[in-house]
């Protein structure tokens, strides 16, 4: 029981540390109920019940978009069974806990599912005993929005001995949903650069001796590109948010004016993964632009993915152009009043 205690303290610390921002980026946690069943745990003519509701919890690391490690505390159930060692039957009757650490590789077959595999060492314990066997997964996950994700699995633990039990093998299959704390790091910096921005167009005027009061309409579209991130990064550096200020401002002095905010990110990695990435990137940069008091109806924030690449992801700067958001602002007209004497005004196309 020492054993098990401090494995479960491991397992509440590494939900914990979940949180800490530095390693956010690439951790979840989740829950998972199914059914359990053991093999070769019957004798013949007794009395037995060798399958059993099973439930559990588990918390894994994504260290890439492939390969992670997971670590399980899963309740096996609680059975009723017989076995024959030596000529004399015992009888089996407590619950069956296992505590695994695996790692993980995740196979995408579809831009909204993975399949993932793993296998590593267990610990497993019922009745005061204990022994450390192999256990192994499969299973199917689906995401289900940026932080939620459904998954169906598989597992197996396999030769479970001790002075009762003799070559156990115990069988897990049980639907979980996780949640992932997010895919920003708090280390990583964005170099953030800003398009020129259209000229706003000057009217032509004709002076004449009278003076009078007109009303001038003007047209005007600026754009906002933010460059480079580092792979996974969805924070906004303070050069970031100090290249989005021009933007900011011609939002603040014209509130007839809106933005269009669009994510993008290079190659590296699934589809799925990558339009996740890109629609947090572009919601930094709205959350950023209405905390500078614009109302949410003047911004929209949407993700394109790897799907819009504006240079080569075959290379290194090519990939560096491509994680970017882009903020338009779209053609919009003021009227502003001025005294001249007496003014034509033309405005350029």
């Amino acid at each position: 029981m020492k054993k098990l205690s401090k494995i479960m303290c491991a397992i509440v610390a590494a939900s914990s540390l979940a949180a800490t921002p530095s390693i956010a980026a690439t951790t979840y946690v989740g829950g998972k109920l199914g059914m359990g069943w053991l093999d070769s745990a019957c004798v013949s003519g007794e009395k037995c019940n060798d399958d059993a509701i099973g439930a559990g919890i588990y918390s894994g690391y994504r260290l890439n978009e492939r390969l992670g490690i997971e670590l399980s505390s899963d309740f096996l159930g609680d059975y009723k069974t017989s076995f024959s060692k030596n000529g004399t039957t015992a009888t089996f009757s407590d619950p069956l806990i296992a505590i695994s650490l695996t790692p993980m590789y995740r196979l995408p077959i579809q831009q909204k599912f993975d399949v993932f595999f793993k296998a590593g060492p267990a610990y497993i314990s019922h009745g005061g005993e204990d022994d450390f066997v192999l256990s192994a997964g499969i299973g199917l996950e689906k995401q289900l929005s940026p932080d939620w994700a459904l998954r169906l699995e598989y597992q197996y633990f396999d030769d479970f001995d001790d002075k009762f039990v003799q070559n156990l093998n115990s069988n897990l299959l049980s639907i979980g949903i996780s949640y992932s704390f997010g895919t920003g790091t708090a280390t990583a910096a964005a170099a953030v650069t800003q398009a020129p921005s259209e000229p706003i167009t000057e009217p032509e005027t004709v002076v004449v001796e009278e003076e009078a009061e007109v009303v001038v309409t003007k047209a005007q579209t600026e754009s906002f590109s933010q460059g480079t991130f580092a792979t996974n990064s969805t924070v906004l550096s303070e050069e970031g948010k100090a290249a989005i200020l021009p933007i900011v401002e011609v939002l603040q002095t014209y509130p007839q004016s809106t933005v269009n905010i669009v994510g993008h990110t290079d190659s590296t990695g699934a589809a799925e993964y990558n339009m996740m990435i890109s629609k947090k990137r572009a919601a930094a940069v709205a959350a950023y632009i209405e905390g500078q008091g614009i109302n949410s109806s003047r911004i929209t924030a949407s993700g394109e993915g790897e799907e819009n690449p504006i240079a080569s992801n075959d290379t290194v700067e090519g990939r560096a152009q491509n994680r970017r958001v882009e903020a338009t602002i779209p053609s919009f007209e003021y009227q502003e009043k001025v005294q001249v004497e007496e003014t034509v005004v033309e405005t350029a196309e």
